[in-house]
C-alpha cells in the first residue's frame, strides 16, 4: 500500500486493498471466525482496513468506524496510519 501511494499509483493501491478485503478478510478471516470465534482479531483487522480504505472512500469508512464498538479518537481521519 505505502509503496503504491508514495508513487501515486492509486489504482494499484485500491486494487491491492480490494483483493485483501475480498479474498483474505471476507473469504478467510470471516469464514474462519464462524468456526472459531475471535471477535477481537476481526475487529482489529476491520479497523486497520478501514484506515487503509479511508483515502478512497472516506464517507463510507467514517460511518462504519463511528459505529464500531471500540474506543476511538474523534474521527477515523485522525487515526494513525497502519504499519
Amino acid at each position: 500500500m505505502d509503496k503504491h501511494i508514495e508513487k501515486y499509483q492509486f489504482g494499484h493501491a485500491a486494487h491491492a486493498l480490494y483483493d485483501f478485503v475480498w479474498h483474505d478478510f471476507a473469504d478467510t478471516y470471516i469464514e474462519a471466525s464462524k468456526k472459531q470465534k475471535n471477535e477481537r482479531v476481526l475487529l482489529y483487522v476491520l479497523t486497520e482496513t478501514l484506515k487503509l480504505l479511508h483515502p478512497f472512500v472516506p464517507f463510507i469508512t467514517e460511518e462504519i468506524y463511528q459505529n464500531l464498538p471500540i474506543k476511538k479518537r474523534s474521527m477515523l481521519m485522525v487515526e494513525n496510519w497502519p504499519k
